[in-house]
């Protein structure tokens, strides 16, 4: 296997990945969410203790499927200057079993440097092979990681697809729908990140209905108006879910992006809330200090 080759076989792991990751996405929306009316009954979960014992190993595929995608490039480089060393090994072998000893330095009128250079010239051919040896496992080596890492990665995608399904299955529409959230902005699915959105759902106070549970403004086919202050009802969850998300990167959003990014802290994530103008002040801080902080 050429390192080209075994680059672009890297690069398209990687693409396959994120879109085994994006099906998973879409299928949960699809499958969980359905597609009710606007003003349809509230995103709530059937079962909130039933929700977080589910959310848990989610957390842990989620980490699981982001360590291993970042690891992998780096596998795959590996493999690609392992290879390139064999091959640079086995052609020095061949050389040097090819062209045999090189002739040792003369003129020099040091008998014990020529008889040093004969010597090591005798022992040039076993070192090549030797060389080579070891480049050749290194390479097997560096394979057998990057396989690891991909078998990893393929377990996690897996997992993660299969708690998916059973939030849905389950009726947790409200910890699926943060879930799907977060898979949309390309953040973390971390216990503070899921904290911290319940807290904001909590405290938006519309019931988390409309399809909107964080009760925002953005237009969208089929949305209509659901208060004075021009929150809307979506029509069905998927054009809710795409509503939220063109509102967070419409660029009034920054902090709460960043805060979702790190996934380490809920209470950073309603700070940035309060600090936005998306108007729900510091009742989503509030909202967590009651669920406790």
């Amino acid at each position: 296997m050429t390192g080209t080759a075994v680059m672009r076989r890297g690069r398209g792991t990687v693409a396959l990945v994120a879109m085994v990751v994006a099906a998973i996405a879409t299928a949960a929306v699809t499958l969980s969410l359905g597609a009710p009316t606007a003003g349809a009954g509230p995103v709530r979960d059937a079962d909130p203790g039933a929700a977080a014992q589910i959310a848990q190993p989610l957390v842990a595929a989620d980490a699981a499927i982001r360590i291993n995608t970042f690891v992998l490039p780096d596998a795959e480089a590996e493999v690609v200057a392992a290879f390139n060393a064999a091959a640079s090994a086995a052609a020095e072998e061949e050389r040097t079993h090819t062209e045999g000893a090189v002739a040792p330095s003369v003129g020099t009128g040091d008998v014990l440097s020529a008889a040093t250079n004969v010597l090591l010239n005798d022992l040039a051919p076993e070192q090549a092979t030797a060389a080579h040896s070891a480049a050749a496992a290194a390479a097997s080596a560096a394979v057998l990681h990057r396989d690891e890492v991909k078998f990893n990665l393929g377990v996690a995608v897996a997992k993660k697809a299969e708690l998916v399904t059973a939030l849905a299955q389950g009726g947790h529409r409200r910890t699926l729908w943060c879930v799907m959230l977060l898979d949309r902005l390309g953040a973390p699915v971390t216990s503070e990140n899921l904290r911290g959105l319940v807290a904001w759902i909590e405290a938006e106070s519309n019931g988390a209905s409309f399809l909107n549970p964080l009760a925002t403004t953005q237009g969208a086919p089929g949305a209509r108006n659901v208060n004075s202050v021009g929150v809307k009802g979506y029509p069905t969850d998927e054009i809710g879910l795409h509503a939220t998300v063109i509102t967070l990167h419409n660029g009034f959003y920054p902090e709460i992006l960043d805060a979702l990014a790190r996934g380490d802290s809920a209470l950073r994530l309603t700070e940035a809330v309060a600090a936005s103008p998306w108007g729900t002040g510091k009742n989503a801080t509030i909202r967590l200090l009651q669920n406790g902080s």
